[in-house]
C-alpha cells in the first residue's frame, strides 16, 4: 500500500479544504494511506519556513512513497525562492499544487482563460470600460499570473490599461477594502473591479457599499475561486470557479502514476479549466433564474412521459457535476448517486401520473417530500433538486390541453415552494448544528486553555478528543522540561506519547513522563499497529517560535475542520503557559544556591506526593539532614567555602536519591527528602549510600575541610494520623539524636 505525505498550510481554509477533500476521496478509492502535515504559522510570516523545515524531519524516504505539496498556499507566506528550495529538498516523487517549482509534476488551473472570460463579459455584456484590478502577494505565482491575464484581457477587448487602477493585495477581505479606499482616494474613475480572489472581492463590495457606491449599478465586481461565501454574500458574487475537488483528485492520481513509473522522471504540468459563474455583482441575474429561463424556452414541448431516457441523459451530467461540488464523503457517493437516479425517475412518473390521472394520493408533492426526507440522510444540501425541478418545468408544454398546462405549472410551482421551505429549514438546522458544534468546541478549548499543569492539560486534551469522537489519535511531546526553539530545531531521538486513542479506547501511560518511543517513526507503536490503511493528520504544536510536540489523528467524517485547528491552537497556547508556569514555579520554589526545592516548593511537592501515595496505599519515608560544622567552615575559611560545602551536600543528596524523589533545602544547613517507602530497611540503605558518597567526596575533593552530615528518618503511615509537619518534626528530632551519637563517638576517640 502506498503512503503519501500531503503538506498543506491549513485544511480549514476554504480553497485548500476543497482540494484536500479531493485528495482524501481519491486516496480512499485507491486504498492509499495519507498523512497530512499542516504547517500554518501562528507566528510572524517570515518564520513560517521553520514550520516547513520541522515537518520535513518527519518525511523520510523510508516512511513515504510520494509527496503532494501545496506550493501555491505556501507562497502566500514564504518567498518563492524559499518555496523552490524546499521542493528541491524533497527526494521523493513530488506533485505540487498551484505553483510549479520545476520539481516533479504540477497541478494548476487555467488562470488566464478565467480572467479573460470575465473581463470580456464585463466589457461586452455590461459595457464596462474602466476596469480596476486588486491583486495578491508579489511572491504568489497565481496572483502574478492573474494580473498578467488581466492586462492581456484589457488589450483583447481594446480597453486602456491604467496603472493607477491596479492595487496590491493579500488574498484577504481587508486588502479588498483597502484597495477600494485607495482607488476612491486617487479620484480615478472605474466602473468594474476584477479581484484576485473571492475574499478580496467580498471586501471590495463591502467598501463600495460603505462609500454609497451601488454594486452592480455603479460598479461591477468579479472574484476568483467560487468559495462557499460567494453565493451567500449580498449581492451574490460573480466569480471564476476553480475545480478545487478535481485539483485534489488529479494530484493524487499524478503522484501514484509517478510512483508506479519510478524509473521515469515526470515533470509535467496538468492544467485544469476554470469557468465563469455570473451572479448579481456584475449585473447578471442569478444562476438559478438564468437556468430556469434557459430550460423554460428549451425545445422540449414535443417530449412526453415516454421521453424519460432523453430526460435522464440530460440530467446525468448535471448530477455528476453537482455531486462533485458537494464534496460528499467517498463512502456515500455511490449510494447517493443511485438514490438521485431512482428518485428522479420516481419524480418524473409522479409528475405525469398526477396530471393524467388526477390522483392525489400519488401527487408529486407527496413524492417530493418523501424524497427530501431521504435526501437528508445523505446531506442537507438540496441544490440538486432545485436543478431537477428546473429541468422538469419545460415539460409542462407537452400537454396540449390548456387546463393541463396550467395544472402542470401549478404542480411544479407548488413543488418549488415546498422545496424552498425545506431548504430554509435545512439552513436553519445546519446553522443550529454549527452553533452546537461551535459551543462544544469552545467548551473543550476553554478546559484546555485553563489547564495549569502539563498533567491537567493532557487530561483536558484527552477529554476533548473523546467528546468529539476521535477514534484513532495520539498526543506526542518532545520533552517535558523545555520546548525546542525554532532556530535550534532538531528531531529528538526519543519522543513521548501522552495518550493514545485506539478504536475509541483511551490509553494513558502509567508514568507522568509518557510512553517513550524512537523518533525513527513519528507514529507511536500502538497506534501504528492499528492504523494501517487509515489516513492521518499531523498537526504540530508550537507557539512563539517554540515547539512542544504534535497531534496525530484520523479525521472525523463530516466534522468541522475548524475543530482540529482550534484544539491545536489552544493546546499549543496551554503548553506555552504550562512551561511558563513551570519556570515561575522553579523560580519561586527552588533554592537559588543549590537548585533544590526551597521550603515552599518542598511542602507543595510533598503534599502532591502524599495525595498520590494515599491512592496507591504506599507509606512515605522522610529524611532530615544537617550539614555538620558549617559555621566552623565559614569562620575558619570563608563564606565562599561554606557555600561550596552546601552545594557539595546538595549534589551528594541528588546522587543518593532517585530523580522522582523530593529533595529540599529548608534552612542554611538543613536539608530534607521524602520517598515512597516500599522496601524494608530502606532508611538504612539510603543512609549508607549517602555516607559512602560523602567519604568518596572528602577523599578526592582537595579542600582542607570535610563535608559531614547527620541524618534522621521518620516513616509517615498513610493509614495513620501524623501530618507532614509531624513527620518532619520527628525526623528532625531523630537527626539531632544521630548528631549527638556521632559527636559522642568522635569524642570517645579523643
Amino acid at each position: 500500500m502506498a503512503r503519501i505525505a500531503v503538506i498543506i498550510s491549513q485544511i480549514e481554509e476554504s480553497c485548500q479544504a476543497r482540494i484536500w477533500d479531493g485528495i482524501v476521496a481519491e486516496a480512499l478509492a485507491n486504498s492509499v494511506e495519507l498523512v497530512t502535515f499542516t504547517a500554518f504559522s501562528l507566528d510572524s510570516d517570515d518564520q513560517i519556513k521553520s514550520h516547513y523545515a520541522m515537518l520535513q524531519s518527519f518525511i523520510s524516504d523510508s516512511a513515504f512513497d510520494g509527496v503532494i505539496l501545496f506550493t501555491g498556499a505556501m507562497s502566500e507566506y514564504t518567498p518563492w525562492p524559499t518555496v523552490k528550495r524546499y521542493a528541491e529538498s524533497i527526494h521523493l516523487p513530488l506533485v505540487t499544487i498551484s505553483g510549479s517549482t520545476g520539481c516533479g509534476s504540477n497541478i494548476v488551473v487555467n488562470n488566464r482563460s478565467g480572467i479573460v472570460e470575465q473581463v470580456t463579459h464585463l466589457a461586452e455584456q455590461h459595457r464596462r470600460r474602466k476596469i480596476a484590478f486588486i491583486g495578491g502577494p508579489e511572491s504568489n505565482a497565481e496572483a502574478a499570473e492573474r494580473y498578467d491575464a488581466f492586462r492581456e484581457a484589457l488589450k483583447l477587448n481594446s480597453l486602456d490599461f491604467d496603472e493607477r487602477l491596479v492595487q496590491p493585495g493579500t488574498f484577504s477581505e481587508e486588502s479588498g477594502e483597502d484597495g477600494i479606499e485607495n482607488l476612491l482616494k486617487s479620484s480615478c474613475e472605474f466602473d468594474g473591479v476584477i479581484c484576485v480572489d473571492d475574499y478580496t472581492a467580498i471586501g471590495a463590495i463591502r467598501a463600495l457599499n460603505h462609500n454609497g457606491i451601488h454594486v452592480p449599478r455603479d460598479v461591477s465586481v468579479v472574484g476568483f475561486d467560487d468559495i462557499a461565501e460567494a453565493s451567500m454574500c449580498s449581492p451574490s458574487l460573480t466569480t471564476i470557479q476553480q475545480p478545487f475537488y478535481l485539483l485534489g483528485t488529479s494530484a493524487l492520481e499524478t503522484v501514484l502514476a509517478m510512483i508506479q513509473n519510478k524509473n521515469e522522471t515526470t515533470e509535467d504540468t496538468v492544467m485544469l479549466n476554470t469557468h465563469g459563474v455570473n451572479r448579481s455583482s456584475c449585473g447578471c441575474t442569478s444562476e438559478e433564474v438564468r437556468l430556469f429561463r434557459e430550460n423554460w424556452h428549451a425545445e422540449r414541448s414535443l417530449l412526453g412521459r415516454d421521453s424519460l431516457k432523453q430526460f435522464m441523459s440530460q440530467i446525468e451530467p448535471l448530477l455528476a457535476h453537482l455531486m462533485m461540488e458537494m464534496h460528499l464523503p467517498y463512502e456515500i457517493k455511490s449510494p447517493y448517486h443511485q438514490f438521485l437516479v431512482d428518485s428522479t425517475i420516481m419524480l418524473w412518473n409522479s409528475f405525469f401520473n398526477e396530471i393524467e390521472s388526477h390522483k392525489t394520493n400519488t401527487s408529486l408533492l407527496e413524492i417530493l417530500n418523501d424524497i427530501l426526507n431521504e435526501n437528508m440522510e445523505f446531506t442537507l444540501d438540496f441544490t440538486v433538486w432545485q436543478c431537477i425541478l428546473s429541468n422538469l418545468t419545460p415539460f409542462a408544454f407537452h400537454f396540449e390541453d390548456r387546463p393541463q398546462q396550467l395544472l402542470a405549472g401549478a404542480i411544479l410551482h407548488e413543488a418549488r415552494v415546498a422545496l424552498d421551505a425545506r431548504d430554509k429549514h435545512a439552513i436553519q438546522m445546519q446553522a443550529f448544528e454549527n452553533r452546537s458544534q461551535g459551543e462544544a468546541i469552545r467548551e473543550s478549548c476553554t478546559k484546555i486553555i485553563t489547564a495549569v499543569s502539563q498533567e491537567e492539560l493532557v487530561h483536558a486534551v484527552k477529554d476533548a478528543f473523546e467528546e468529539h469522537g476521535f477514534t484513532h489519535a495520539a498526543l506526542v511531546v518532545f520533552n517535558h522540561y523545555s520546548p525546542i526553539l525554532w532556530k535550534e530545531w532538531h528531531l529528538p531521538s526519543v519522543l513521548y506519547t501522552q495518550f493514545e486513542i485506539i478504536d475509541g479506547e483511551v490509553f494513558i501511560p502509567s508514568s507522568l513522563d509518557g510512553q517513550q518511543f524512537s523518533s525513527t517513526s513519528f507514529i507511536p507503536p500502538r497506534l501504528r499497529s492499528s492504523c494501517d490503511g487509515k489516513s492521518m493528520i499531523f498537526m504540530p504544536l508550537y507557539m512563539n517560535n517554540e515547539y512542544f510536540g504534535y497531534f496525530l489523528f484520523e479525521p472525523i467524517p463530516c466534522a468541522p475542520k475548524e475543530l482540529y485547528s482550534e484544539v491545536q491552537v489552544h493546546t499549543a497556547c496551554a503548553y506555552k503557559s504550562c512551561f511558563m508556569m513551570d519556570n515561575l514555579r522553579a523560580l519561586s520554589m527552588n533554592d537559588e544556591l543549590t537548585g533544590l526545592s526551597n521550603r515552599r516548593g518542598f511542602m507543595l511537592l510533598t503534599h502532591q506526593l502524599q495525595a498520590r501515595a494515599t491512592n496507591s496505599g504506599k507509606d512515605l519515608l522522610f529524611f532530615f539532614f544537617d550539614l555538620d560544622n558549617l559555621k566552623k567552615i565559614n569562620d575558619t575559611y570563608s563564606h565562599e567555602d561554606g557555600d561550596r560545602a552546601i552545594k557539595a551536600a546538595a549534589s551528594l543528596l541528588r546522587r543518593t536519591f532517585r530523580n522522582h524523589d523530593i529533595i529540599g533545602r529548608i534552612g542554611g544547613d538543613e536539608f530534607v527528602a521524602v520517598i515512597e517507602e516500599s522496601v524494608p530497611g530502606l532508611e538504612r540503605i539510603m543512609s549508607n549510600r549517602l555516607y559512602e558518597l560523602i567519604a568518596t567526596y572528602n577523599t578526592h575533593s582537595g579542600y582542607p575541610y570535610a563535608v559531614e552530615m547527620s541524618i534522621g528518618t521518620y516513616p509517615l503511615r498513610i493509614t495513620g494520623t501524623d501530618t507532614i509537619d509531624d513527620a518532619l518534626r520527628e525526623a528532625d528530632r531523630a537527626m539531632f539524636e544521630n548528631k549527638r551519637e556521632r559527636k559522642k563517638g568522635r569524642d570517645s576517640h579523643l
